[in-house]
């Protein structure tokens, strides 16, 4: 669907690693309050106004792409040095057990010998880790903060897996039912984008007006839950 871009994310595996690193080293903590808070299970739903022109269309598009080419390229890197990084206890055991054999089963010398070779691999796979790493919190952070004219960001739409499976498969509808769908989506997305406006703005805080904010989400999610609920009845 042209008008809906669901933005890539780190996911649980670098979620894992980013809490492991901010609790156990003080360099990614400095680097994580550095690049600014961000989470690696959010995910968000990019939603251009159904009446948007071709060229806020086009251009929204052409923004998606490059965004969401880096992001995944950033957070495949990131899985891989940090990976590689996780492996080193392996490292240690395939260099320490030929060694071990060789001087008749002695772990200790294997290990002692197999020592300054994991801890080169260790640097060199804690030095790519940290780059890759802070370039994949970059990425999530520039998702996250995206701001184009004419789109709205969703984490309510990003949350619901019914939604996103319908999104995914949205070529299979025809165009009168994609069109229902995205009005649907774009209700949310702007409710969604309202209550979260209401929260940021610092403004004080009345209880009555966020009570308004989240029943505009809950009857909106509401619809497009009904309409999903009929879309996959029908399929």
């Amino acid at each position: 669907m042209q008008h809906v871009w669901v933005a890539p994310h780190p996911g649980h595996f670098l979620a894992f690693a980013w809490f492991i690193e901010n609790v156990t080293s003080p360099v990614f903590m400095a680097l994580s309050m550095a690049v600014g808070t961000v989470s690696a299970t959010d995910r968000w739903v990019f939603v251009v106004d159904p009446a948007a022109s071709s060229e806020v269309l086009a251009g929204a598009q052409e923004t998606f792409r490059s965004v969401g080419r880096r992001a995944r390229r950033r957070y495949l890197l990131a899985r891989i040095s940090i990976g590689f990084l996780y492996a080193w206890p392996l490292v240690l055991l395939a260099l320490g057990l030929p060694v071990s054999a060789a001087v008749g089963g002695s772990a200790g010398a294997g290990l002692e010998a197999a020592t300054p070779a994991t801890i080169a691999y260790i640097l060199a796979g804690g030095a790519a880790a940290l780059v890759t790493s802070w370039l994949a919190r970059r990425s999530a952070r520039e998702v996250r903060e995206l701001n184009i004219e004419g789109v709205v960001r969703s984490g309510v739409l990003g949350r619901n897996r019914e939604v996103l499976r319908v999104i995914s498969r949205t070529d299979q509808l025809g165009l009168v039912e994609q069109r229902r769908f995205l009005d649907h989506l774009w209700r949310v997305a702007m409710a969604d984008q309202a209550r979260s406006h209401y929260l940021e703005v610092g403004a004080e805080f009345d209880e009555d007006d966020f009570a308004a904010l989240r029943r505009n989400i809950e009857t909106a999610e509401a619809a497009l839950q009904h309409w999903t609920t009929a879309v996959r009845v029908l399929s």
